[in-house]
């Protein structure tokens, strides 16, 4: 008769009780008992042989893997005040240990970035739409603007558009002061700034001069018997570097005159 699997053995030449084998599909025997056993720090072996842990997953049984852990779920409830759990030397003298004060000194410095600057007492703007309260300064500085544009008076203009004039001529000159010494840079002063210069050379050699710096026996010259009419000027000093004495303002000499 053929064995079933699972089947019990008898052995009938063994005195005593009977022994009994369990056996596989194949009539091999096969054991009971709790599945291979493995030694605590042993390496692993690659592929072990035992039971896997399932877990209910949304209704289906799915084995503990990497990529079907354990559901896990947890609630941590912090102190209402967190701070920095440091070490001697974390931090140095007046280091900020909690995050509510640097929170509140963070809050501080950006409040003081867009407050209004205050320079020399005089500037207390942050837009350019505030020009007004500096002083009046630049108040004052568009409403003449605006008198320039209204009034031809205070502004003429040549035909190609450019500025002629800054302020209407006044009638009457101002002749300059001081030495024509020779080999030396001489500086010929106005009692003020003048805004046309009339210059004549009426000596037997070139002149080499400067507006307001110093000359030297290179600047440009006027050249003998010229007549010179420099407008838009503003000078205040003439500078002369002749090479013999130059007489200034009579015969023979330089004459040097100018007009507000």
């Amino acid at each position: 008769m053929q064995r079933k699997p699972a089947d019990v053995v008898a052995d009938n030449n063994m005195i005593g009780p009977s022994p009994v084998f369990f056996v596989d599909g194949n009539n091999n025997p096969t054991s009971v008992g709790g599945g291979t056993q493995y030694t605590d720090g042993a390496a692993a072996p690659a592929h072990p042989t035992g039971n896997d842990i399932v877990f209910n997953k949304a209704g289906t049984m799915t084995a503990v893997s990497d990529t079907n852990p354990f559901p896990t779920s947890a609630t941590v409830t912090p102190p209402a005040n967190q701070r920095v759990n440091s070490q001697s030397g974390d931090f140095v003298a007046g280091s900020i240990a909690d995050l509510v004060t640097a929170v509140s000194k963070l809050t501080s410095i950006v409040t003081l970035l867009q407050g209004t600057l205050t320079v020399g007492g005089s500037v207390a703007v942050n837009t350019i739409s505030n020009y007004a309260t500096e002083s009046g300064n630049l108040a004052a500085i568009l409403a003449d603007t605006a008198d320039i544009e209204t009034n031809t008076g205070l502004l003429a203009l040549e035909s190609g558009g450019n500025l002629a004039t800054l302020v209407p001529g006044v009638q009457g000159w101002i002749a300059a002061s001081g030495n024509g010494t020779a080999s030396q840079d001489n500086a010929l002063a106005f009692a003020q700034q003048v805004r046309k210069i009339a210059l004549y050379n009426a000596s037997a050699n070139n002149v080499p001069l400067e507006f307001d710096q110093t000359s030297t026996a290179t600047s440009f010259p006027i050249p003998p018997g010229a007549f010179w009419i420099i407008d838009g000027a503003l000078c205040t000093n003439v500078h002369v570097f002749p090479s013999a004495t130059l007489p200034i303002n009579t015969t023979s000499g330089l004459y040097v005159k100018g007009w507000k």
